[in-house]
């Protein structure tokens, strides 16, 4: 069991071994010797065999100290004699007059093996003046440094154009809330407040003397109908009573209103006999089937109209004297 792990291991060591050794790195310079800030193309070369996975150097802005890149970096693919040939390739610049060495650079094949390239020398020379135009400059003479001129005759971007004139929106901004405002408040709905004027109340008396004259047209009791003219006629002075002293003499007996009166003192005693005497003839009329006389009838209703008229309400300079 040990021997057949110790194939297997085997097996893949010599698997890779044989993938790592299929698979070659170099790098070139197209050009080896350049001047101060000029360019010049690093290329990267894998050559490997198919369903190898290449993971290429990812750089900054920098291979090294002086080497520096220009743009990013690109990479093509080209199939040569059952190879596959990868190229990464990078534009380079150095700024400084110097011998620069360019370090292998690390290739990972299969995300288990790195693989070196070899390294580089390039060298950078100085800017190269002819004699004729050196002699043109004139180095006694003190240059002088101007500020960038404008663009000229360039049309406006967009942004531009609303960093300059910002301000304009601003106030067509402001223009134009302010007219929306002035119609809005100029066409406003203002709320008709209806004044509503209620009738007067009617005084408790009036109201009393004008119900015991249509009874009195009615002529109850002159067609026989005693009960129904003294129900009616009771009940005028007990919706009187309860209007002119608030006392509940609907749900009250004769009893009841005539002792509420005389405990408070509501009004004279001569006006509470005038009330006592009406009521309690009512009461026997409506109660014990008494029979009385036409005079006596008569003689009720004007007790009853002579107690309205002497506990009426009089309104003298807005103040209301009580008889």
């Amino acid at each position: 069991m040990n021997f057949s792990r110790f194939l297997f291991v085997f097996a893949l060591f010599c698997t890779f071994s044989n993938l790592k050794a299929q698979t070659k790195v170099h790098s070139i310079l197209s050009k080896n010797v350049i001047e101060i800030a000029d360019t010049t193309h690093l290329t990267l070369e894998v050559e490997t065999s198919e369903n190898t996975k290449i993971n290429f150097p990812i750089f900054n802005d920098t291979i090294s100290n002086l080497v520096e890149m220009v743009g990013k970096p690109k990479i093509d693919t080209l199939k040569k004699n059952g190879k596959i040939i990868l190229r990464q390739h990078f534009l380079i610049s150095v700024y400084t007059d110097t011998v620069c060495n360019i370090p292998p650079l690390k290739v990972i094949v299969n995300q288990r093996d790195t693989i070196f390239s070899n390294s580089l020398s390039l060298q950078v020379l100085p800017v190269n003046i002819d004699k004729n135009t050196a002699a043109k400059i004139d180095t006694t003479k003190e240059l002088k440094i101007f500020p960038v001129k404008p663009n000229e005759n360039t049309p406006l971007t967009l942004k531009e154009f609303f960093q300059r004139f910002y301000w304009v929106f601003i106030v067509l901004f402001l223009l134009l809330a302010g007219i929306l405002f002035w119609k809005r408040w100029k066409n406003r709905k203002i709320p008709v407040v209806e004044k509503i004027f209620e009738k007067p109340k009617e005084a408790p008396h009036i109201i009393a003397f004008r119900s015991l004259d249509s009874l009195l047209q009615k002529k109850l009791w002159q067609q026989g109908k005693i009960k129904e003219f003294h129900i009616e006629l009771t009940e005028i002075l007990r919706i009187y009573i309860e209007q002119r002293y608030e006392v509940a003499a609907l749900e009250q007996t004769t009893e009841e209103i005539i002792e509420t009166f005389n405990n408070q003192r509501i009004t004279q005693s001569e006006n509470i006999e005038l009330l006592q005497k009406v009521l309690f003839l009512a009461d026997l009329v409506k109660f014990a089937k008494y029979s009385p006389l036409p005079d006596d009838n008569d003689r009720c209703f004007q007790q009853s109209y002579a107690f309205v008229d002497k506990t009426k309400q009089i309104s003298v300079s807005n103040k209301e004297v009580s008889q």
